[in-house]
C-alpha cells in the first residue's frame, strides 16, 4: 500500500486557478473508517462556494490546507478500520460525507466513516 496519493488541492481559498495537483499523504484509517480507492468523484454545484471559502467553519470543522474538495465519490474499499464489519477490502462502494475533515474525493483515496457509505450496485 502506498503512503502518498495524487490529489487536486487548494493551498488557499479562491477561484479555479487555485486548484492544483499535488502529492499528499494518504489519510489514516481510524477504527470506524474505510479507505476508498476512488474511481469517480462527484462535482457538486456547491463546490465553487466551498472552493471560495464560503463554507469556512459552517459545519464546525476548521479548514486545513492543503484542502481537498469533493463531498461524494465511488470506488473500491482498500482498507477498513478495526471496528468495521459492514465492509471489506474489494467491496465496491459509494460515499458522501459533509464535511470532509480529512480530505475530500478529488483524490486517489478518501477516508470516510461507515455511516457515510453504501454498497454500489453490481454492474449488470
Amino acid at each position: 500500500m502506498p503512503t502518498m496519493m495524487r490529489a487536486i488541492i487548494l493551498d488557499r481559498f479562491g477561484d479555479e486557478g487555485e486548484l492544483r495537483e499535488q502529492s499528499v499523504p494518504i489519510p489514516a484509517v481510524g477504527e470506524g473508517d474505510v479507505l476508498i480507492r476512488i474511481d469517480v468523484a462527484g462535482i457538486g454545484s456547491w463546490d465553487r462556494e466551498e472552493r471560495e471559502g464560503h463554507y469556512e467553519g459552517a459545519f464546525g470543522v476548521p479548514s486545513t490546507f492543503p484542502y481537498i474538495l469533493g463531498w461524494e465519490g465511488a470506488g473500491t474499499v482498500e482498507a477498513v478500520g478495526a471496528d468495521v464489519t459492514r465492509f471489506a477490502p474489494g467491496d465496491r462502494v459509494y460515499a458522501a460525507s459533509t464535511p470532509v475533515p480529512r480530505g475530500g474525493f478529488y483524490a486517489e483515496y478518501a477516508v470516510v466513516e461507515t455511516r457515510s457509505m453504501s454498497p454500489r450496485c453490481p454492474r449488470g
